[in-house]
């Protein structure tokens, strides 16, 4: 006995479901991916940019853009907003800020290596 028409369209919706969820499922995975290197790129910025053994601080913003002047010149990757930085320092990373009397956000603890201590970090 024939299909009928409505079963058939079922069956199309189905299996063009079945292929959407399993697009959906890889597109989530590569999303994941993306990410967890965008997130690890902000830790590679602290690691080899800055010295969290001292008790110098910096205001955020400053800190923000080099971070941003930085990704530009590593290249291809993402350029976290400052508030979610900022976050993300705080939340996984562990710094310490303070608001001071001026409004600015400062993080503790914290200075960019110089260009002779970036040079002779390998030696």
């Amino acid at each position: 006995m024939p299909k009928s028409e409505t079963v058939i369209v079922a069956e199309n919706y189905q299996k063009e479901i079945l292929l959407l969820k399993k697009v959906i499922a890889e597109l989530e995975r590569q999303s994941r991916k993306h990410n967890r290197k965008n997130v690890e790129s902000v830790q590679a910025f602290v690691e080899t940019n800055c010295n969290r053994r001292t008790n110098k601080e910096m205001k955020m913003v400053d800190f923000y853009k080099v971070y941003k002047t930085w990704c530009h010149l590593v290249g291809g990757m993402y350029i976290f907003s400052q508030a979610v930085f900022r976050y993300y320092l705080e939340n996984t990373l562990a710094f310490q800020t303070r608001r001071d009397s001026d409004g600015y956000v400062y993080i503790l603890e914290v200075a960019l290596f110089s260009i002779d201590e970036l040079l002779t970090e390998g030696d």
